[in-house]
């Protein structure tokens, strides 16, 4: 499974391939019309180093980014929040980023 929080640019273009969808690939597309950074979203990066030292760093983000163009996403900006996914429908999530309207499956 997928999740892709995407800027209205971004939303337009992304459609599933023709292959993913061959071999079983869906996808569940829910408009959120005004996003909210959630409390606590950090990014986290995990180094190994060569003597076996685990450094773990994690910035606070204060605003999303859009998953495609990596563009700034401020809070109240309508976005798509994309789900693709094989097999069952997984758990909505997409309450978490803001009030949410449903838009298709495919």
């Amino acid at each position: 499974m997928s999740r892709y929080i995407l800027c209205p640019k971004c939303s337009e273009r992304m459609q599933l391939h023709p292959e993913d969808k061959r071999m079983g690939f869906k996808q569940r597309r829910v408009e959120i019309p005004g996003v909210r950074t959630p409390p606590g979203l950090a990014r986290q990066v995990t180094t190994f180093g060569d003597d076996g030292h685990v450094s773990v760093e994690r910035t606070a983000l204060k605003s999303l980014v859009c998953d495609s163009c990596n563009q700034p996403v401020p809070d109240g900006t309508p976005v798509t929040a994309v789900t693709l996914y094989q097999g069952e429908e997984p758990e909505p999530w997409e309450e978490e980023y803001g009030r949410v309207r449903p838009t298709d499956k495919a």
